[in-house]
């Protein structure tokens, strides 16, 4: 084994903080001179996405609750025709997509509770 041992190396002494800009390049004047004026982020995070996430979140149960009679139908037809592995496939498709569609409709639902 090597018996190299680390050296810690000395403290540096900085004249300026690193995480602040150099004194003689800092604004004296704030960047927005009247205080009605706010932020971009701050105007977006209050906005109410209620509206939005229910309407996409009822939109995915429609789209969900399709899939499920899509594949539902597929097992039928494949249990009819005797494609028994496929029918297998087509019925666990359908229960992925209705446990989809109930995870979707209670988000919504509990999105409509204020």
């Amino acid at each position: 084994m090597s018996t190299h041992r680390m050296v810690r190396p000395p403290p540096l002494h900085l004249r300026f903080d690193n995480r602040y800009s150099h004194p003689a390049l800092r604004r004296t004047e704030p960047r927005c001179p009247t205080l009605t004026c706010t932020p971009t982020f701050s105007r977006v995070y209050t906005f109410s996405w209620r509206a939005p996430v229910i309407l996409v979140s009822s939109l995915n149960v429609l789209r969900y609750l399709n899939s499920y009679i899509s594949a539902f139908n597929d097992f039928h037809v494949d249990k009819h025709l005797g494609f028994s592995e496929l029918a297998i496939l087509s019925y666990v498709t359908a229960i992925i997509y209705i446990t989809l569609c109930t995870v979707e409709l209670f988000g919504s639902v509990v999105n409509l509770v204020p």
